[in-house]
């Protein structure tokens, strides 16, 4: 009598293979998804409400001198107009010393000069994470400061260098759309889609081979009951057709 062979295991060497080669080819898109989202894709973080609305007072160039008292960075009395000196209040909320130096900038009564300052202090508070939050809140004064000067090619030049500072790093509806911003990298597709498709095909292969042994199950126990009912249909031929002999 021979015996059974023994049934295929349900997770073949091939899809094992296939599972780490997925995993392989995932793990470093989704890192380079999440770097793409973190360097090109941030929201800002929030700042003041007091920053928006100073920025739409600030577009409107002082007719006055300046005439309100605040400290600078080295120590010295600044003069700020009042409109100035409410938006340095409003920075003080910032990191410490921001405020001073807003107050110095802007102090500086050469248009272009004053553009540049603003603008680099802008930016020089991008380099560290902790510190974004001061640069999202002087991009909103200083884009309304540089909106409010005499216009030059100077000036456009550092509007343009601003905007592109602040929108290329974070993306709302409050800042300007990034024009030099590249698309999520092509390996990111390729590495996810081939991973991807690696990974969906385990599953899919499993489930069907579960079905496949569920349905051979159904079929051997089927046979015994099928066997059954045949031998007793022969065994009610054969006493229907002895009933007819006897008779006979």
């Amino acid at each position: 009598m021979s015996t059974p062979a023994a049934a295929s295991p349900i997770f073949a060497r091939w899809m094992w293979a296939a599972l780490l080669l997925g995993v392989a080819l995932v793990a470093p898109a989704v890192w380079g998804y999440f770097d793409y989202q973190d360097r090109w894709q941030r929201p800002p973080p929030k700042v003041q409400m007091c920053f928006i609305g100073m920025g739409r007072l600030l577009r409107t160039p002082a007719l006055v001198a300046p005439s309100e008292a605040y400290p600078g960075p080295a120590g010295e009395t600044l003069y700020l107009t009042n409109a100035q000196f409410k938006a340095v209040q409003c920075a003080n909320s910032l990191s410490h010393g921001t405020d001073k130096e807003l107050a110095l900038v802007l102090t500086n009564t050469d248009p272009e000069a004053q553009a540049k300052a603003l603008v680099e202090l802008v930016v020089s508070k991008l380099d560290k994470p902790e510190t974004e939050v001061d640069a999202v809140g002087l991009y909103h004064l200083g884009s309304a400061i540089l909106q409010g000067v005499p216009q030059s090619d100077a000036i456009r030049a550092e509007r343009k260098k601003l905007d592109e500072a602040l929108g290329c790093r974070f993306v709302s509806q409050r800042l300007p759309q990034c024009s030099s911003r590249p698309e999520l990298p092509i390996w990111v597709w390729i590495l996810g889609g081939i991973g991807g498709f690696a990974l969906c095909l385990v599953p899919a292969a499993l489930l069907q081979r579960l079905l496949a042994r569920l349905g051979k199950k159904s079929d051997a126990k089927g046979e015994p009951a099928a066997k059954s009912a045949k031998s007793e249909a022969k065994a009610d031929d054969a006493e229907s057709e002895a009933k007819r002999d006897s008779e006979a």
